[in-house]
């Protein structure tokens, strides 16, 4: 009923639609043509800045944890699974202090395939902590949890350029 009375307006009346669907979506694509992208303001920066250099400190620590857990496999002659791997770092890391890792496992599905993977074509795994890099995994944390707390997404050239090491140029 909403679709109708939303396309109703829009249409000629007695006038069929086939896909209603698909005349919606090039409604609102319509709609939203033109439109500029959300930007990152300057009180927002630092913001992001200081949440991005928090989460970098937690993901480096927490590669160098997993490259000591696989030593420790090894030389035990063990076999550490994903499954582990995730039970340990959701364990170690309390989502009271890193209020992002309760949805963790969500996030690290987000990354994009690496070329370092061991298996091509498929994303990154915590296992194989080569096959995706820490920036990569700062990047989607903070574009998540920014569109969780706000409701749209950045673009990611925003994001990049905000949570560089570097100082970045306007």
């Amino acid at each position: 009923m909403k679709i109708h009375r939303f396309t109703g307006t829009r249409l000629k009346h007695g006038k069929q639609l086939r896909c209603p669907a698909k005349f919606v979506n090039d409604l609102i694509a319509g709609h939203l043509a033109g439109r500029r992208e959300p930007h990152i303001t300057k009180r927002e920066e630092g913001e992001i800045r200081f949440f991005a250099s928090e989460v970098r400190q937690a993901v480096s620590e927490m590669r160098e944890r997993i490259a000591t857990w696989q030593r420790d496999a090894h030389y035990t002659k063990r076999e550490l699974g994903e499954d582990a791997i995730e039970h340990r770092i959701v364990s170690e890391y309390d989502a009271g202090t890193y209020p992002w890792m309760q949805y963790f496992g969500y996030l690290f599905g987000k990354l994009p395939p690496s070329v370092n993977s061991r298996t091509p074509g498929r994303g990154p795994s915590l296992s194989d902590f080569q096959s995706w890099a820490a920036s990569d995994l700062v990047r989607v944390i903070v574009r998540e949890t920014l569109y969780m707390r706000k409701g749209f997404y950045y673009p990611d050239k925003e994001i990049r350029r905000t949570i560089s090491t570097r100082k970045s140029r306007r």
